[in-house]
């Protein structure tokens, strides 16, 4: 059974044209999530999200260089580590990361997916564990995602 190629003419997007905004597409947001993430560590340095959220720029000077060292730090030793996956040099830093990134979006998400899962019918002690298991994923993959992403082996 062999399938008949398209009729010339009947395509709208080359291939290669999707190709090329597929890898741009993956680069620019992983870049966005790299982003986030030194946002959240400096948000957890600083102990509170600015009020109105929106306004980075009232954040301690002191948290924003510490979230950008630590972040910064945690990002370099996790790549030049990457294949090394099991080693303290790769796990310690990768803890760090997903942590700051947990600490500083958890107060902003928690109640929003704790009443989602309430709303979808989970008793309130197994909403609150499921929402706090979902940012901590969320930040497992801000952790790893531009790693795998950005780094071309």
């Amino acid at each position: 059974m062999s399938r008949q190629p398209a009729p010339r003419g009947t395509a709208i997007v080359k291939g290669e044209t999707i190709d090329a905004v597929y890898a741009h597409t993956v680069r620019w947001t992983s870049v966005l999530v790299l982003v986030v993430s030194f946002i959240g560590a400096m948000v957890a340095l600083n102990g509170r999200w600015p009020t109105p959220i929106y306004a980075v720029w009232t954040l301690s000077p002191i948290a924003i260089v510490g979230g950008l060292v630590l972040q910064g730090f945690c990002t370099l030793a996790e790549w030049a580590n990457r294949k090394r996956r099991l080693d303290p040099r790769y796990l310690a830093p990768l803890a760090l990361d997903i942590g700051t990134t947990y600490i500083g979006f958890a107060p902003l998400f928690l109640p929003t997916f704790t009443t989602a899962l309430d709303t979808a019918g989970m008793p309130a002690s197994a909403a609150q564990i499921g929402a706090h298991v979902g940012i901590i994923l969320i930040a497992v993959w801000f952790a790893y995602y531009p790693e795998v992403t950005l780094i071309k082996d």
